[in-house]
């Protein structure tokens, strides 16, 4: 539920982006070749396409993590959009879905973010942000290998974001659609590292969980917004995780709602057996006055839950089909949530809109989202 950080969407009231998905049991985990190589707008990102006998065209895009290469493999991403999708009626799939199949821009973004000042220039624009959330979450130079974070990423779509977190040391929970799942767990195994813990020994205690880099791990389940929670809490329960993950997965009004209403549920569970330091529902003091503020009163208390949620502008207050952030912001806060923005950039596809980076509580906070500490750069040229 992630559109692709290598082309541009439709316009405004323009149809939805719509990738074909394809079974995954046909994707091949070698690259097939010979490939076509593109260096996209994000430097860290190459993807070599390649079509397959059947017609069936596929992207393997490769971005560098955490010393190593992450690679996920998108279908059909520059298919037409009368191509039949095979997928469009299993149980809980939708249009929307279709973009599951596809790495969007948010991804990518984020991928390029959390490494900013880790081991290179600490004076990068977004670096100190980026430096503080690794140590909020546990990853990168701040990993503790007795107790790595538990991750969950809502909507995954290919599993890029969730996958580049695994690498930075998280063991991450990668959900979304049914029909969804089995080609994020190919890209899980796509990365898989035999260098790591034993399988098994994951966090998530998940059967088909597989290291990733020198600490990560990551597993798949499905986790539909449409449905209840309480009834998608096995084999693993998404609840117990601290740490929720998002990019953009809510660009179309449809999912608003049903996102916004599962991220909630999860936010205001309690993390158990440890207990309580802090209950959720307690609001964020005056004090926490800026993003710095924020994430250190969060770090503080490490029973207190969050989300990292990455979100693009696509739509105008006019549109009835693509969001705005007030809107999806003002439909948290119906829901008990508050939204911080603690960095903001323009968008390398689009430099008109923005590429916000957020975390989500559940409590009212008097923090503003909208702070003037909050960083704003603009897009960079591209090579």
């Amino acid at each position: 539920m992630t559109a692709p950080a290598h082309a541009a969407l439709p316009p405004t009231g323009a149809g939805s982006p719509s990738p074909a998905g394809r079974p995954a049991a046909i994707l091949p985990l070698a690259t097939p070749a010979p490939p076509n190589v593109v260096i996209h707008r994000y430097s860290c990102c190459v993807s070599e396409t390649a079509t397959l006998p059947d017609g069936m065209s596929l992207t393997f895009h490769k971005y560098p993590v955490a010393g190593t290469t992450l690679t996920v493999a998108g279908v059909g991403e520059d298919a037409d959009d009368d191509t039949f999708d095979p997928n469009f009626f299993d149980e809980g799939y939708s249009l929307a879905a279709q973009t599951a199949y596809s790495v969007w821009e948010g991804a990518a973004f984020l991928l390029e973010f959390l490494q900013r000042g880790l081991g290179s220039d600490a004076s990068v624009e977004g670096a100190r942000i980026a430096g503080e959330i690794r140590r909020l979450i546990g990853v990168g130079e701040h990993i503790d290998a007795s107790r790595p974070p538990k991750l969950v990423e809502l909507g995954s779509g290919t599993g890029a974001a969730g996958l580049g977190l695994a690498l930075l040391g998280a063991d991450a929970l990668l959900t979304d659609v049914a029909s969804v799942v089995p080609s994020i767990r190919d890209n899980v195994q796509r990365n898989q590292s035999a260098a790591a813990r034993e399988p098994g020994l994951s966090s998530w205690r998940a059967a088909d969980a597989l290291p990733v880099g020198k600490q990560g791990h990551a597993a798949a389940q499905t986790l539909n917004w449409m449905l209840p929670l309480d009834r998608q809490c096995a084999p693993v329960d998404p609840r117990s995780a601290r740490v929720l993950l998002a990019t953009e997965t809510t660009w179309l009004r449809e999912l608003v709602d049903p996102f916004v209403a599962t991220s909630a549920a999860l936010l205001a569970s309690p993390l158990s057996p440890e207990p309580e330091l802090d209950t959720p529902l307690s609001p964020v003091p005056v004090s926490v006055a800026t993003p710095h503020d924020l994430i250190q009163y969060l770090f503080d208390r490490p029973t207190r839950k969050f989300m990292l949620w990455v979100y693009k502008e696509r739509g105008t207050a006019a549109s009835q089909t693509f969001t705005t952030f007030p809107l999806v912001k003002g439909v948290f806060e119906g829901c008990g949530c508050r939204v911080h923005t603690v960095h903001r950039e323009a968008s390398r596809e689009d430099p008109n809109q923005f590429v916000r980076v957020n975390l989500v509580v559940f409590g009212a906070s008097p923090f503003d989202a909208d702070h003037n500490d909050v960083t704003q750069v603009g897009p960079e040229v591209a090579a």
